[in-house]
């Protein structure tokens, strides 16, 4: 009798969490176990990569993205959904009110953690008992699973750095204790989890996000990025426009590079809630023809593909998944000093550490740039990594059930 096996995840959105679970998603012997999944908020571009043998729990889900108006309309009305979904907005509001005044005090009010408990609250509620419930996400994912799911093993990854994301104690409540065990995505997102949830120590450990580094090269040569200059050097920044990325910091760091070479571009891939705010500040700086936004794409490989430095400058990660992806076509890699991002780099042999300031990110650009022994034993290094080390810690996850 095959096992039952349930995800959690808040939405299917393109981002770097999704992208690993669809991965994920795609290892899994459907011969040895039944899997289901559930999307909170019902939403999200990639859930026409789910494979085929994943049952999905939801009625219907929509494939909008998530930063679009349209989507931005399709998610307002899920969470209202929700907050009506077993009275469980009217049970969240002191709750809400209390966080809202805490994030005030702070200057760093953020709606998706006022109201996860809400969405968690307001999930649909299924009758089956699971082997094995995984909550893929925090905040929504791991509520749910830690309440509402009927299920003989709890399991939930971690996969930012909790205190920098914004969660809290409060927010947490006690979700944490009723989950078996905590996987962060790398050794720093794990301890400062454990900074926060000190109590869950001999529960949580390590396994990375898999990626098909197989599945991206053959994604890579698909099509071309077309929209590059081919005759300027090319930057690349993969990653939603949001708070995050740094890309206020990104835009500045371009305008002093133009002020040294000319022939330098930077392409961002992404779309977010920050859209309009950093096209002005590109116009306001006079870098439309050097700093370029290309929106979304469903294929992101080609462009990683084609660029001759990839820059990862943020504020925080978990691990970047990203930077894996960015390895695995050969980029050479500038990123920022920060969690999530320096595990990956042995800084001047596979890439190059900057602090998040426009200074040190536009000597490292130009340093780099004029170096071309130096990116081509970066690309070999990059290239030649293997990424494949924590299958067997997946595959014994499932076994254990």
């Amino acid at each position: 009798m095959k096992k039952k096996i349930l995800f959690v995840i808040n939405t299917l959105g393109q981002a770097g969490a999704e992208r690993a679970l669809i991965t994920l998603l795609s290892y899994i012997d459907k011969n040895q176990y039944d899997v289901y999944l559930y999307v909170m908020l019902n939403q999200g571009e990639l859930v026409d990569e789910v494979p085929g043998y994943v049952q999905i729990l939801n009625h219907h889900i929509s494939p909008k993205s998530l930063h679009g108006k349209a989507g931005e309309r399709e998610l307002v009305k899920e969470v209202l959904t929700c907050g009506l979904r077993h009275g469980s907005g009217l049970r969240q509001i002191g709750s809400i009110v209390r966080n809202y005044k805490r994030m005030k005090q702070q200057d760093r009010v953020q709606l998706d953690k006022l109201l996860w408990r809400t969405v968690a609250d307001g999930g649909k509620r299924f009758p089956m008992e699971f082997d094995l419930a995984i909550a893929y996400l925090e905040g929504a994912s791991t509520y749910y699973v830690a309440d509402y799911v009927l299920a003989k093993k709890k399991v939930a990854w971690v996969h930012v750095d909790v205190n920098e994301a914004g969660y809290t104690r409060e927010l947490d409540g006690d979700s944490y204790d009723k989950i078996d065990h905590i996987y962060g995505v790398s050794h720093e997102v794990k301890d400062a989890f454990l900074t926060l949830h000190p109590e869950c120590k001999e529960k949580t450990s390590v396994i990375e996000n898999i990626i098909s580094v197989e599945d991206i090269q053959k994604k890579s040569k698909e099509e071309s990025s077309s929209e590059f200059d081919k005759n300027s050097f090319c930057l690349l920044t993969v990653g939603r426009l949001h708070q995050q990325k740094a890309y206020d910091v990104a835009i500045d760091a371009m305008k002093l590079v133009k002020e040294k070479r000319g022939d330098i571009k930077w392409y961002v891939v992404g779309d977010g809630p920050l859209k309009e705010e950093l096209q002005k500040k590109i116009k306001d700086e006079d870098l439309e023809n050097e700093f370029i936004l290309l929106g979304h794409r469903k294929n992101p490989y080609p462009c990683y593909a084609d660029c001759d430095i990839y820059i990862q400058a943020t504020r925080f990660e978990g691990k970047s998944i990203s930077i894996r992806e960015a390895k695995a076509l050969g980029c050479p890699l500038i990123v920022s000093n920060v969690s999530g991002n320096r595990e990956q780099i042995e800084d001047g042999k596979n890439g190059l550490l900057c602090e998040l300031t426009k200074e040190s990110i536009a000597e490292k650009i130009l340093y780099l740039s004029d170096n071309e022994a130096l990116r081509q034993q970066m690309s070999e290094m990059n290239r030649n990594e293997k990424d494949d080390h924590h299958l067997e810690e997946l595959k014994k996850l499932f076994e254990d059930i």
